[in-house]
């Protein structure tokens, strides 16, 4: 506090309150006319009448005038992990004239000396809010923000007038902050329709309409089919497809693609398309153990996959045994088939040892001619999640894909040279995407640090000049100390806790 400006000056919580007091806590009611305010309802921007509670009337007489809430005191929580320190300015409600607050709140009400708004941004501030450690008190599940620290806590004071000026500025530029996160939140719903977009591009052969009119020479898919078909028979020993069961029914395509490229279904492209078991309980291992079981939270709608989530296995001789049809092995293209939401796809690592997986996801296994990654590409897409979807039986909001309608998804096929080529550029363009939102989350979290700069500017007395006509804040705070000590006897002094 030595390196406040002039015309400020140092002081506490206590120098400029006439009431410092926590709530009580009462009989509550499921309603009645007298509401309480407790934690959840206190947050920075102000009261969330949404988690109020409400007193029982045979209690109402047990509140003092003193104790109902007015406008422009400091609502500040003082218990709780995770909850104490935050602090509202309260404005009154929209619900009741008359309102409470119970114990696990601190009602501070500012003499003359001090702007509600100036303390509310004072306890905001890293000033106060980096000591909130040292200023609380009991175990770890109840911490405590007595009255003592509350009226001990610091204030660097400054003039009135200039108190005003400071609140001005603050809340101009917080509201450049706030307009930039609310642009900066639309990031994400942006980002998935941009690669949304580019899959939608890519798959309806936009993204390599120029690599095609250079390499014209490809052959069409039509007459790859014959080799496919002939792979599933050999590799996989089934039955050889007639056209008929190849290629989707005229009608039923998508949309339109280039002249080179068929629509197939899933099944004529597939050695096999299943789905996985759920064990019982009792086969299954959490944390560690010798085979990875995927469930549907370990996929992601980027074709990755997150074992990190509650990693779970089963047992190698479980895996070989009972949950040998859920066995999974590398370059197997795993899909959601429960939701919502659908469209969750991955695909196991090249160099992933076998897994196992659980009935609500389906694994895609290619041939060789057909590349996994533009399959699983195409998994992701919104038209081929749509398809599904309208196809699907929904039980109260949640859509299940059959194995019937995996099988027959129609895959918009081209050959194998220009799979790849689609999907490196669908993988650049996401990179880049990704990249541009990352940015954006750095950017958000460097919003966050430039409020609390701006902060601790403002009770630096550093965010706007100083105007040596304003009265210093020492002579009005001497001045309301002055008319306390004057005051009849009943009428001085601080309410003591109850």
């Amino acid at each position: 506090m030595s390196e406040m400006p002039r015309r400020w000056t140092g002081a506490t919580i206590e120098d400029v309150t006439h009431y410092v007091q926590r709530g009580k806590s009462p009989k509550y009611v499921p309603h009645s006319e007298l509401p309480v305010i407790n934690q959840k309802c206190v947050r920075w921007s102000g009261v969330d009448e949404a988690h109020l509670k409400y007193v029982d009337p045979s209690q109402w007489s047990a509140w003092g005038e003193e104790r109902f809430l007015r406008d422009g005191d400091i609502l500040w929580n003082s218990t709780g992990t995770g909850t104490i320190g935050r602090a509202a300015i309260f404005r009154g409600l929209t619900t009741a004239q008359r309102v409470v607050a119970d114990s696990h709140v601190t009602i501070v009400r500012a003499n003359g000396a001090v702007l509600p708004d100036y303390l509310h941004r004072l306890i905001q501030s890293p000033s106060v809010q980096s000591k909130l450690d040292d200023m609380q008190s009991g175990s770890t599940n109840q911490v405590e923000l007595s009255k003592a620290e509350v009226l001990a806590t610091p204030v660097p004071l400054a003039p009135l007038p200039e108190q005003q000026r400071i609140v001005a500025k603050i809340d101009s530029l917080t509201g450049k902050s706030r307009r930039a996160r609310e642009h900066l939140d639309h990031i994400p719903r942006l980002v998935e329709k941009y690669k949304q977009a580019v899959l939608a591009a890519a798959f309806r052969g936009d993204l390599t309409r120029e690599w095609r009119r250079r390499y014209g020479d490809i052959a069409p898919v039509a007459h790859e089919m014959a080799l496919q078909r002939a792979e599933l028979a050999q590799k996989y020993r089934q039955k050889h497809y007639d056209c008929n069961e190849v290629f989707v029914a005229n009608g039923s395509e998508p949309f339109a693609v280039p002249t080179a490229w068929n629509w197939v279904r899933a099944e004529a492209i597939c050695g096999f398309i299943t789905k996985g078991t759920t064990p019982h309980a009792s086969q299954l291992q959490s944390g560690t153990g010798d085979v990875p079981f995927i469930k549907v939270y370990n996929l992601t709608f980027d074709g990755s996959l997150n074992f990190t989530v509650e990693p779970t296995f089963v047992s190698r001789s479980t895996h070989e045994g009972f949950l040998a049809r859920s066995r999974v092995l590398p370059n197997d293209v795993l899909m959601n088939i429960v939701g919502p939401p659908l469209g969750k796809v991955s695909i196991v690592p090249s160099d992933a040892p076998e897994w196992n997986i659980n009935q609500a996801i389906a694994v895609f296994r290619t041939i060789p001619s057909v590349s996994a990654a533009f399959l699983a590409k195409w998994l992701l897409a919104d038209d081929l999640v749509q398809w599904g979807v309208s196809r699907s039986k929904a039980t109260a909001g949640q859509s299940n894909l059959t194995l019937a309608i995996c099988r027959d998804l129609p895959i918009p096929l081209c050959s194998l040279r220009e799979q790849q080529q689609i999907t490196r550029r669908i993988d650049t363009a996401f990179t880049w995407i990704d990249r541009l939102a990352s940015e954006a989350t750095n950017a958000h979290k460097l919003i966050d640090h430039l409020d609390q700069a701006v902060l601790v500017k403002a009770f630096r007395g550093e965010l706007i000049p100083q105007d040596p006509d304003d009265e210093p804040a020492s002579v009005l705070l001497d001045r309301i100390r002055a008319e306390r000590g004057a005051a009849p006897k009943g009428n001085q002094g601080r309410t003591k806790q109850s």
